[in-house]
């Protein structure tokens, strides 16, 4: 048995190796206690012993068939793998070391074995990691970048192939074959940001295009850091990622940002817009439809018919003002619709009464033919816009003396509307322009008045009602327009169209009638006219009016009201804040508050209404409605 090396003082027995001397024949002659313990075998088995006996059966071909021959040729073998059998029947790769040598008694075959247990694990380890970053959907790397600029990459892993088109053994010395994929608009930044990165010895970030097969690209983004070396070159390890994808979404996201911030700007702009114009429309239709209706001091009849003309023409600048915001709620998907069985007969009827006064001068007839109670799925106070708009539009554009024809019918699961007119009717041309906002069609030339929204606007609200608009015209031979909606079944309804009372004519105050106490508080003097001019019709109320929150405030410490109007734009504070200022004074806490304001967005409204509000009255004020409320209000009797 071995027990040291000639010539030297080592106890080979305490080496953490097998040493082996066997003959060519196979037969162990001495193994050391490593290899004891390797095979887990005493000296007594060892020695004597076949090496087949301690071989597995693929360890006997390879020793037999590879390693003998190799010696016999060489006479020494290095790093050879070879599977070791053990006496409790497990195995164990080594590594062999071994020569030949000649004892005296024949020649020898002198083997030193290593255990392979950490290179065995290591080898995996790196096996893993190089499988992990070839399968991996970006590319890892290492860069040496040359002080010249120049540079290569001594690792790349496999994915550079699917990624660039190139193999990893085409950059280990040269980079160029990488760069030549970068789109050239994107080489000039790409390495600008590399030498930056070194310079600061920082990470390096940067997107680029990468050109593909045709004039195609994608996006990549290469996250690495730096380590400089003494020779002046620094090395890369980092990662290239194809963001693609992620890169068109972030787009898209950018891109729907700004157009949610263009449209905030265009409703914030619409919605100052529509406040300054309703403020001086509140004056102009208020006080033209008071001297109209006023019969205590009456018009003569060309002054009546010259207000006429100034207070249609304010309702006909507001109904623009009503359409445009209603255009941009829908683009900007902010027009909510209720949806919900709606007889039609008494939405029909409103809209007949509300066109009925248009008719009259144009010597149009009426003609309705719904015989049977149809229900449909709609919003009712949308669906009315809608059937008003059609109605409206046939009578404007009908021949003198011609017919609007209305009828419902069945059709499938829902109801189809017609409205159809015998106006001078429509070309192809003008059909495939219909829907283009403010397009009129050519009617600008004539006398018609209109905006070029109407349309478009009941195309919008049909198909957010789930239904739909179609038109059917031929030149000369009138129009007709028809909704389709989704029929919610047949409900009888008795509804009958309500005429809406006249003004109510000035009233003395009388002499003991009480007076019921209401605060106005609005910093624009016409308004503030326009409502005592109102509530002045009455004759049974004391009106305070404060141009401020301020004023407001100090004028109800004598003067407690029962009913509060407040304008939601003051100059010291805002309606909801003053309400709410005003909620904690004694008495105030109950007491019935309306907001008076220009702003007609629905956010505004519901704002108000969450804040305490009672009611929302929408400048310029309807003033037969409005004096209807102030009956509603005061029914109950006199001021506390």
């Amino acid at each position: 048995m071995l027990t040291s090396c000639p010539g030297t003082l080592v106890d080979v027995d305490r080496l953490p190796c097998a040493l082996l001397a066997v003959r060519l024949d196979g037969t162990v002659v001495s193994a050391n206690r490593g290899a004891l313990a390797f095979i887990g075998a005493d000296a007594p088995e060892i020695d004597g012993s076949h090496i087949d006996r301690w071989l597995t059966a693929g360890g006997r071909v390879l020793y037999h068939s590879y390693l003998v021959p190799l010696l016999r040729l060489h006479g020494r073998v290095e790093e050879f793998a070879l599977p070791l059998k053990r006496r409790d029947g497990g195995t164990m790769d080594v590594l062999v070391y071994a020569a030949t040598s000649d004892s005296g008694d024949g020649p020898l075959i002198d083997v030193v074995m290593v255990p392979m247990r950490e290179r065995r694990r290591v080898e995996q380890e790196l096996l893993r990691i190089k499988r992990t970053a070839d399968h991996a959907p970006g590319v890892l790397f290492e860069h040496v970048q040359r002080p010249d600029g120049s540079g290569h990459l001594p690792f790349v892993s496999g994915s550079v192939r699917a990624l660039y088109g190139v193999t990893p053994e085409a950059l280990r010395e040269d980079d160029t074959a990488f760069f030549d994929r970068v789109h050239p608009e994107d080489i000039g930044p790409l390495r600008a940001s590399q030498r930056e990165a070194a310079a600061r010895l920082g990470p390096w970030t940067q997107r680029f295009r990468v050109r593909t097969a045709g004039d195609g690209f994608t996006w990549h983004e290469v996250h690495a850091t730096p380590r400089p070396r003494a020779d002046g070159e620094v090395i890369w390890h980092g990662y290239i990622a194809d963001v693609t994808q992620r890169h068109a979404m972030e787009q898209a996201a950018r891109q729907l940002e700004a157009a949610e911030r263009a449209s905030r700007a265009k409703s914030e702009f619409l919605a100052r817009v529509s406040h300054e114009l309703r403020t001086p429309l509140n004056a102009i239709i208020g006080f033209a439809h008071l001297l109209a209706t006023d019969t205590v001091d009456p018009l003569r009849d060309e002054q009546r018919r010259k207000l006429s003309i100034i207070e249609a023409s304010g309702r006909s600048l507001l109904q623009l003002i009503n359409e445009v915001l209603d255009l941009s709620r829908i683009e900007a998907g902010r027009l909510d619709v209720e949806l919900a069985p709606t007889p039609l007969a008494p939405v029909l009827g409103r809209a007949l009464q509300l066109v009925d006064a248009l008719r009259e001068p144009a010597r149009v007839e009426l003609r309705v033919d719904v015989a049977s109670p149809f229900t449909v799925i709609a919003d009712d106070l949308r669906l009315e816009q809608v059937l008003v708009n059609l109605l409206s539009n046939a009578v404007k554009y009908n021949r003198p003396g011609g017919t609007v024809h209305v009828r419902a019918v069945h059709d499938g699961g829902g109801v189809r509307i017609d409205v159809s007119d015998e106006g001078p009717g429509l070309t192809e041309a003008q059909q495939a322009q219909l829907f283009e906002p403010f397009n009129r069609l050519g009617a600008e030339r004539t006398r018609t008045e209109g905006s070029g929204l109407g349309l478009v606007i009941v195309h919008r609200l049909v198909g957010l009602m789930n239904g739909r608009l179609d038109v059917h015209s031929r030149p000369g031979a009138g129009s007709t327009f028809s909704v389709w909606l989704p029929s919610a079944g047949d409900v009888s309804s008795a509804d009958a169209p309500v005429t809406p009372p006249a003004l109510p004519t000035r009233r003395g105050a009388g002499g003991g009638m009480q007076r019921h106490r209401v605060l106005y508080v609005e910093d624009n003097e016409v308004n503030a006219l326009l409502m005592a001019t109102l509530l002045g019709l009455r004759g049974d109320v004391e009106l305070r009016i404060a141009p401020d929150a301020t004023t407001a405030l100090e004028t109800v410490r004598t003067f407690t009201p029962e009913l509060l109007l407040l304008d939601m734009q003051l100059p010291d504070m805002s309606g909801t804040e003053l309400l709410s200022a005003l909620r904690t004074l004694p008495g105030l806490g109950e007491v019935r508050a309306i907001a008076v304001s220009a702003d007609a967005m629905p956010e505004g409204i519901e704002r108000a209404r969450a804040a305490g509000f009672a009611d929302y009255w929408t400048k310029p004020l309807d003033v037969d409605e409005v004096m209807r409320q102030f009956d509603a209000i005061f029914a109950s009797g006199p001021s506390r």
